[in-house]
């Protein structure tokens, strides 16, 4: 369908043609409304045709429309006149890479220069959970700015096809083609810049994009595709089985680091690619830093291809080997480089080790592990570099946790409860050092007379930081916490003039401060705040020049993310460490430029438990999905999930499929729950200071609406039956969690429970309400009538706060049993009993939820475990 200039699409008037763009035709026009130019790309009747798939494709423009983004192209609107679907974007005047790129490609400066825009806009679309599935040269636009603007992110998604019911037999199989994405004569253009599970026709996430991102900056360096045939099938073919040309035999004096990028990003295999664009800027970033200040060296550059000379430049060269091998032999001798960081696997045992203390001399490890059977933490000791299986120093029932070697290596003191103990790491007898309840590791003074530990505040004792001698005598108190707050993981720098340290509100936001010391480790005047934003702490150390701490955990409340990160004790923020993965923590550093550190691997999937037909795994990816719930009618599923890079809200259909992310906070979500009319979600969002609030959202998308903001910790919300109230638990008393209620609408809560409460759920009737008391681990239920009345105990034990509360009783999970699993019950109201459904195999995560006609129950099954990474010539 063409539309002729002077045709009106609601209030746009069509002022001429662009062009085709991707999956329909473009048009120039004028909003009548704001005066403005705009975009217009009318959208392909036959796409559009199938309800099913013009409303997820109307779920994800409206997604792509929040990603407000200087380098992604505005999306004003999605509209229909007459029959006519089009989106209305802005009109950026440019051109396209692809008429930039030229036969010999851009220069390497540019074409870092887009290239470095590009990857920001990426990494914003995948942190939205949006793929934008047809990256290529003609979908980046350069304005006469120089800014580049990404085009039609989401719209690839329209032209997937319909895929057939699994469940049909007759159903056709289908075969995968090559599809027109752009102007005819540029089929090719689409299938060059496919990914290979894209060509294959599997499922794709961001990392999709990292392959066809390298497939655009290949071609903007070299002026060529890596993969051309002359056919879509050949192409395919060669995306699929064939490696590229390296780029230094096209270009000469491509800097060697750039090329790495490049061919790491086009990898076959996902998993060896960039696995985060954020991760993949950054070092574009370092490449241009060191490009446009002239310090890339001959050895930085790719060789450059053989070149024939001839005679006379061979003559002529003659002429100058004198000069040049003078200047060689009387230039100043250049630095010996700085050797390369290189990260290994320093543990891969089954279950978890975590928390490394290297030896003085850096030969050796210690750390603590939860065995072979994942039953019991214990001390151990390895010798870095031997395939031998480590020493196991402790054996003691209680778990044995926060090693720390002594610097003269002779003793290794660790946590055991209430107690910190010594222990030779040649292994023997040991030795009761204190009766101590440590807040977190423990770290030794530098001349090795003292333990430093943090211990809680009792109504009988102050908290603070300690320092325990190690040859007897009283605890001193050298920092008193003097409030609510909680000290933790103390640790004196290696020259003994500072002591960083943790002060914590809760769990999940804690500051990192620096207190000057004097001789004999007293603290001189105030403590300095290091890091203002709120960090999950995971792990405190020193580098040995005791000018830079390094730490591991969630930094600022979820908008920074996890991993490793190191501040100077000088001046300047925090900076992630891009080698270590997200999921790094607990970091250690030797004398001897060695740093070892936990990196976690943690997984949690959605299942689905059928009567007659048992259990099946319905959700999952290689990150977190949890807390899953059904709609009110059933067909639909709200879950949380941080695969898109932190916890967010996503919504699906009943059997998993087509996924949608509904938020996109900077800050991670949680707890989503329909409302009983199934328009509404409610959830948790942090924020800046790591506290959450209540907040509704449209389960369609759209724009988060507050419901309840306030400076204590308000979360785990709830519907009543009727809709017209939200419970949630929260702190604001004054440290007990207890359950509120909030009209839906806004307005000021209403304390409900008055002897704890932390997951509310309301009876179908409207008249009991049932709740926990704790978080995590096992709780009994309780209940009350919100007419009045005492609490009463329901059931002795639920276990992570999963149960779900129907017109005929309460499905549940249980505690492991004696075999080690953990029972799902469903308890009857009219009998009082409970009786097994299933038992399950791993540890329940949270959330439990039934469909409306009983059949179904969606709960979450969590594993974790993590090995310790060394990493050599850190500095």
């Amino acid at each position: 369908m063409r539309l002729a200039a002077g045709t009106n699409l609601g209030p746009y008037e069509i002022l001429g043609p662009l062009g085709a763009g991707g999956m329909g035709e473009v048009y120039k026009a004028r909003d009548s409304r704001l005066g403005r130019e705009v975009a217009i790309k009318v959208l392909p009747a036959e796409r559009m045709a199938d309800e099913g798939r013009r409303r997820r494709f109307i779920q994800e423009a409206r997604a792509a429309s929040a990603l407000n983004h200087p380098n992604i192209i505005t999306i004003h609107d999605i509209s229909e006149d007459g029959g006519v679907d089009f989106l209305v974007m802005e009109y950026v005047r440019g051109q396209t890479i692809d008429r930039l790129i030229g036969r010999g490609g851009m220069r390497v400066g540019e074409a870092l220069r887009c290239a470095i825009q590009i990857a920001d806009a990426l990494t914003k679309a995948h942190g939205a959970g949006i793929v934008h599935r047809d990256l290529k040269p003609g979908n980046l636009m350069v304005n006469e700015d120089g800014v580049v603007k990404v085009l039609d992110f989401g719209l690839a998604k329209l032209a997937e096809p319909t895929e057939p019911d699994a469940s049909d037999s007759n159903a056709p199989t289908r075969t995968l083609h090559a599809r027109e994405h752009t102007e005819v004569g540029a089929v090719l253009g689409t299938v060059a810049y496919m990914s290979p599970e894209q060509a294959e026709g599997r499922k794709v996430d961001a990392r999709s994009d990292i392959f066809s991102f390298g497939t655009v900056l290949y071609e903007m360096v070299t002026g060529r595709r890596p993969f051309s045939a002359d056919s879509s099938a050949a192409t395919m073919a060669a995306i699929l089985h064939t490696e590229p040309k390296a780029p230094s035999l096209t270009v000469e004096a491509l800097p060697r680091e750039l090329e790495r990028i490049i061919l790491r990003c086009l990898r076959k295999d996902p998993a060896r690619r960039f696995q985060h664009m954020a991760d993949l800027k950054v070092q574009l970033e370092e490449v241009k830093e060191e490009s446009d200040s002239g310090r890339v060296t001959p050895g930085d550059v790719a060789p450059a291809p053989p070149v024939r000379r001839w005679g006379w430049v061979a003559m002529a060269a003659i002429a100058v080997i004198a000069v040049v091998a003078a200047w060689i032999l009387l230039r100043p001798r250049p630095a010996a480089p700085i050797p390369a960081l290189k990260s290994s696997p320093l543990t891969s045992y089954t279950g978890s080790e975590t928390n490394p203390t290297f030896s003085p001399d850096g030969n050796q490890v210690a750390f603590a592990w939860n065995g072979d059977k994942q039953d019991n933490w214990d001390i151990y000791v390895k010798i870095i570099g031997s395939a031998g299986a480590p020493l196991r120093l402790t054996t003691d029932p209680a778990p044995d946790l926060f090693p720390a070697w002594s610097p003269d290596g002779k003793n290794i003191a660790f946590v055991r409860g209430q107690v910190i103990l010594l222990v030779s790491p040649l292994g023997g007898a040991e030795r009761k050092l204190a009766d101590f309840d440590a807040d977190g590791a423990i770290s030794w003074s530098p001349d090795g007379k003292w333990i430093v530990a943090a211990q809680r505040p009792t109504p009988k004792q102050p908290g603070g930081i300690f320092l325990m001698p190690l040859e007897g005598g009283e605890n001193r108190l050298i920092v008193s916490t003097g409030s609510a707050a909680e000290y933790r993981s103390p640790v004196p720098s290696p020259d003994g003039r500072r002591l960083a340290f943790a002060s914590c509100s809760n769990n999940y936001t804690c500051e990192i401060y620096i207190s000057e010391l004097e001789s004999g480790l007293r603290p001189k005047g105030e403590a300095r705040l290091l890091t203002p934003q709120g960090i999950n702490l995971r792990g405190l150390a020193w580098a040995s020049d005791s000018q830079t701490l390094l730490y591991g955990g969630l930094s600022n409340a979820y908008a920074l993310g996890f991993g490793l990160w190191r501040a100077p004790v000088v001046s300047g923020p925090p900076q992630r460490l891009v080698f270590a993965p997200e999921s790094s923590e607990y970091p250690a550093i030797s004398k001897t430029g060695l740093l070892a550190y936990a990196n976690q691997t943690s997984d949690a999937d959605i299942w689905i438990f059928e009567t007659g037909a048992g259990s099946r795994r319905l959700i999952s990816s290689t990150r977190s999905e949890n807390n899953a719930q059904f709609s009110p009618d059933g067909k639909r599923i709200a879950f949380l999930s941080d695969r898109s890079g932190r916890g967010e809200i996503w919504v699906c259909e009943s059997d998993g499929s087509h996924p949608l992310q509904l938020t996109s906070s900077p800050r991670s979500t949680g707890s989503p729950r329909w409302s009983p009319d199934g328009r509404w979600i409610a959830y948790d969002s942090r924020t800046a200071d790591g506290t959450p609030d209540i907040y509704v959202i449209d389960s369609t998308g759209g724009r988060p609406r507050p419901v309840v903001q306030h400076p204590a910790s308000d979360r785990i919300p709830n519907w009543s039956r009727d809709g017209k109230w939200i419970y949630f638990s929260s702190n604001r008393n004054g440290g007990r969690d207890e359950i509120f209620r909030v009209p839906a609408s806004g307005g000021e809560p209403a304390l409900i429970t008055d002897q704890g409460g932390y997951v509310a759920v309301e009876s179908v009737d409207g008249r009991i309400l049932y709740y926990t008391k704790t978080g995590g681990g096992s709780s009994p239920l309780f209940s009350r009538l919100l007419a009045g009345g005492g609490e009463q105990q329901v059931l002795p034990s639920v276990f992570s706060r999963a149960f779900a509360v129907t017109a005929e009783g309460i499905y549940y999970t249980e505690r492991a049993d004696q075999a080690g699993m953990f029972p799902m019950k469903f308890f009857a109201f009219s009998t009082r009993q409970s009786r097994v459904l299933t038992r399950l195999p791993e540890t329940p995560g949270f959330g439990l939820s039934v469909s409306p006609d009983g059949k179904k129950i969606l709960y979450t099954l969590a594993s974790e475990s993590s090995d310790l990474v060394l990493v050599e010539n850190f500095r």
